[in-house]
């Protein structure tokens, strides 16, 4: 099974907690996964499984080196000999592959479009069944990267998209659509235990209510220096927690979990602490999953530019504002808040100041929104179980029963008057996305 993670000085949040998901429920059904990592021996010391290394395909490298290696795979897999690779002989004896939850077969990813058309090409090669799950698809498609993105798609025998318009534009693809399912993010799946939430009261402020931020450094497609993207925040976050009495645990999405090297969303976060004058902002350092859901379990609301906060929405049942700040994050949040029945609490950052009027909603039916997620969250697991009962029936057996139903759910309507002019801001945020893409 191959997913993003395993780095030993980078845990990205997202990404580790669909593959964490990914292994327990195939688990659940008597199949023992081998993980592909950055780093085996991290993925070993999280998750308790076997792990080999990935390809070895980088981020920074240009397009050549990345044609280089993949010829390079392709000579291994024609020699049809025991290969030095032992991610190639993992895939050589395994019953199914497994592409993890992600969000990058897109063309903006060319390192892992490569890094997953080799994992496909092989899978392929040795005649195993190819899984593609938790995805999103694009949203951009073009070029040569382009090229192996459709080409994995093809490969595979099922494709999983985790919004309807990864859904819409994969089943517009030249590919054969009954292969293309509907589904949630892993990650749903995550729940909290007595441990992940004894570790979340570490950090949860005592005898405060709170609600929990994350930002990116980078701030998309806006024409925003970083120190005004990083003013903006502080100044929200700061009339916030005056308001309303509250702390602001600002959560990473990418960290180091070990101390001493901080990096990413640690350090944009500093700087949000920084930059805040009401002494009510904390930075946590970097957080497990599941540590995250229980501390969102105890939170009254979140707001986020970041993706799987919105995603854990329905395991913690809390609300959560999504701040879109790019075409590719705008289909990932509205498309995990539409999942959870809360596509109008997508705010776009080029509507920054209907933000604070959100947020504020947000935090006053912050039970009436939990109840909601609660009575989403049953039947969107349930779904999610059955598409993994599927993939272990194609693993035992070569069969794929492909789950039917899909709890669409119902959107949660706004009562603030800020909602209407957002529809609109939101419409206008796209227009301009695409006349820019």
């Amino acid at each position: 099974m191959l997913g993003d993670i395993g780095w030993r000085y980078l845990y990205h949040l997202g990404d580790e907690a669909m593959t964490e998901a990914a292994v327990a429920e195939l688990r659940r059904r008597d199949v023992e996964p081998v993980v592909v990592a950055g780093s085996p021996a991290v993925a070993r010391e999280m998750y308790g499984v076997s792990s080999v290394a990935r390809f070895g395909f980088r981020s920074k490298w240009k397009m050549a080196e990345h044609e280089e290696l993949l010829s390079k795979v392709e000579r291994d897999l024609d020699r049809g000999e025991a290969s030095e690779s032992s991610l190639l002989e993992a895939l050589r004896k395994c019953d199914i592959a497994i592409i993890a939850g992600g969000g990058n077969l897109a063309s903006q990813f060319p390192s892992h479009v490569f890094e997953r058309y080799a994992f496909a090409l092989a899978a392929t090669k040795f005649g195993k069944p190819l899984v593609v799950l938790s995805q999103t698809i694009g949203p951009t498609i073009e070029g040569r990267v382009g090229e192996l993105v459709q080409s994995v798609l093809r490969m595979a025998k099922v494709v999983g998209c985790r919004e309807s318009i990864s859904y819409d534009l994969t089943l517009g693809l030249d590919l054969d659509g009954q292969k293309v399912v509907r589904s949630f993010d892993d990650a749903i799946l995550l729940n909290a235990d007595g441990a992940d939430r004894d570790e979340a009261a570490m950090y949860a402020p005592k005898g405060r209510p709170f609600v929990i931020g994350s930002f990116p450094g980078r701030n998309g497609s806006l024409p925003w220096s970083e120190e005004e993207h990083v003013a903006r925040v502080s100044a929200l976050l700061d009339k916030f927690a005056l308001s309303h009495g509250c702390d602001v645990l600002l959560v990473p999405h990418m960290a180091s979990l070990p101390a001493g090297h901080d990096k990413a969303d640690q350090l944009s976060h500093a700087a949000i602490v920084a930059s805040s004058q009401s002494g009510l902002v904390r930075a946590l350092p970097g957080i497990r999953a599941k540590t995250l859901v229980a501390l969102m379990e105890m939170s009254r609301a979140s707001v986020s530019s970041r993706y799987h906060p919105a995603v854990f929405a329905l395991p913690s049942a809390s609300p959560v504002v999504g701040v879109p700040t790019s075409r590719y994050s705008l289909v990932k949040l509205q498309g995990a808040l539409e999942n959870a029945g809360m596509s109008a609490l997508a705010v776009p950052t080029a509507a920054w100041n209907l933000l604070l009027p959100a947020l504020d909603e947000a935090w006053d039916r912050s039970s009436e929104l939990s109840s909601h997620l609660l009575s989403i969250r049953k039947s969107a697991s349930a779904y999610q179980c059955g598409l993994w009962d599927g993939v272990a029936d194609l693993a035992l057996d070569g069969t794929f029963n492909m789950p039917s139903g899909f709890p669409v759910a119902d959107q949660m309507p706004m009562a603030g008057a800020w909602s209407v002019e957002a529809q609109g801001a939101m419409t206008v945020f796209k227009q301009w996305l695409q006349a820019s893409a």
